[in-house]
């Protein structure tokens, strides 16, 4: 269960998940909700995400760079800038509580959650633009211990990339409980349970399994592929379709800057961003296809791709 934290005051604050990460995030001052763009206010930006990359996102090395890089947008932009990084992936439901931002940026299978708002850029992690999962299964079977069901593993190197892979995984084992995919620190704790038959499924990104296989070549005899996901986008950044059009092209152009600019890279370093893409028409289909898969369309199609045994 994810815990939202939010106040009416400027305050850093220090999460501990049901999960047991730790996450220390600076969150700026929030409107009301549905108050809507009022010139002189102030603009919000919401940024989703559990954790950086690397693990969680130290206050040390992310507060005053942020708080930086507020004040360098402010100045760009001609009025007030707050950065609030909000210590959950599931961006369209904290919009419904938190109200609209200016600027929100959101796993791409959320974007769909997310009323008023329109995509403007694609976030171009350290990994790349998007992933392709594996899932795994024991090729001899799962060695049953108990009546406890077994759990799923989940890995991808971007805390992100792992939410879009439990959304796929979920889209082809609908009658696995959400509760049982746990999202482990490398893709060896999701390979080894499944090569030892401890667990019926696994799901980790394609270059993870690939390196386990580099570690151990029995991996490829003990641990069979029964599906691979199409590519997976990382996060959006959307962008408040109201806002007047002067303030939106400022907000796009300060943004698009950002990764060069020194707080700027400071935090998307520490978010595991290398920089931000406008959104071309070659990856529309892409986003539909991701959006899909959230929305539970593709779910017939990509169970019998998983019984076709696609590898």
């Amino acid at each position: 269960m994810i815990f939202w934290l939010l106040s009416a005051f400027r305050l850093r604050i220090s999460l501990v998940a049901t999960v047991g990460v730790a996450l220390v995030v600076s969150c700026g001052a929030l409107r009301a909700k549905g108050t809507g763009e009022v010139p002189g206010e102030g603009h919000d930006i919401f940024i989703f995400s559990d954790v950086a990359d690397g693990g969680p996102i130290p206050e040390w090395k992310c507060a005053s760079a942020l708080e930086a890089w507020e004040r360098e947008l402010s100045e760009k932009i001609g009025e007030e800038v707050r950065v609030s990084i909000v210590p959950s992936v599931q961006g369209g439901a904290g919009l419904k509580m938190m109200g609209t931002p200016s600027v929100a940026v959101v796993p791409v299978v959320e974007m769909g959650r997310c009323e008023g708002m329109i995509p403007e850029f694609l976030v171009e992690h350290e990994d790349g633009l998007y992933s392709k999962f594996m899932l795994i299964a024991p090729r001899g079977g799962v060695i049953v211990q108990g009546d406890e069901p077994t759990q799923v593993g989940l890995f991808d190197s971007s805390i992100t990339m792992t939410w879009n892979g439990r959304v796929w995984a979920r889209s082809i084992l609908p009658d696995v409980e959400t509760g049982l995919f746990r999202v482990v620190p490398e893709s060896g704790g999701v390979v080894i349970p499944v090569f030892f038959g401890r667990a019926a499924y696994g799901v980790v990104d394609k270059e993870g399994f690939q390196a386990e296989i580099l570690r151990n070549p029995q991996v490829e005899d003990k641990v069979e592929v029964i599906a691979e996901s199409p590519p997976m986008l990382g996060n959006a950044v959307l962008i408040r379709e109201d806002l007047r059009a002067p303030m939106a092209e400022k907000i796009r152009r300060e943004l698009a800057l950002s990764s060069k600019g020194k707080n700027g890279a400071i935090v998307f370093s520490v978010l595991g961003w290398r920089a931000l893409r406008p959104v071309e028409e070659k990856e529309v289909e892409l986003i539909s296809e991701n959006l899909a898969m959230l929305a539970g369309d593709d779910e017939k199609s990509a169970t019998a791709e998983m019984k076709g045994g696609k590898k």
